[in-house]
């Protein structure tokens, strides 16, 4: 089974401007909002959030940073670290996670989604 982010890291990411088309989606499936489950698709679901899969997240994430380095993948005993030649270093015992608390690092200092990758601001 492939891992998807988790519905809280899924809101966040949708909020902070990863706006990407994924393969599962994240719907509500009771009008208040308490009972979410994963969708093949988004079609007929009021407000789905994407739940971006390890494949759809490395996709988005640049494989080489400008003066800081390339995107590193450690497996520990028990967790995942990724990081940028040991900087800005996010771990989580889920991969998928530890991919999606990465962008919203990058999100959240200097980096922006342009539909295609998360790049930093004002770089084309």
């Amino acid at each position: 089974m492939t891992s998807t982010t988790s519905l809280p890291l899924a809101k966040e990411l949708w909020e902070l401007g990863l706006k990407i088309e994924t393969e599962k989606w994240w719907v509500s499936c009771d009008e208040f909002n308490r009972n979410w489950n994963i969708s093949n698709s988004k079609v007929g679901w009021k407000e789905p959030i994407p739940a971006p899969q390890t494949d759809e997240l490395l996709a988005v994430l640049p494989a080489r940073m400008a003066g800081v380095g390339l995107l590193k993948i450690y497996k520990l005993e028990d967790e995942y670290d990724v990081t940028y030649a040991s900087i800005y270093s996010q771990t989580h015992s889920i991969l998928c996670e530890a991919l999606g608390l990465m962008c919203k690092y990058l999100l959240t200092h200097e980096y922006e989604f342009n539909g295609k990758e998360i790049m930093r601001k004002g770089e084309k």
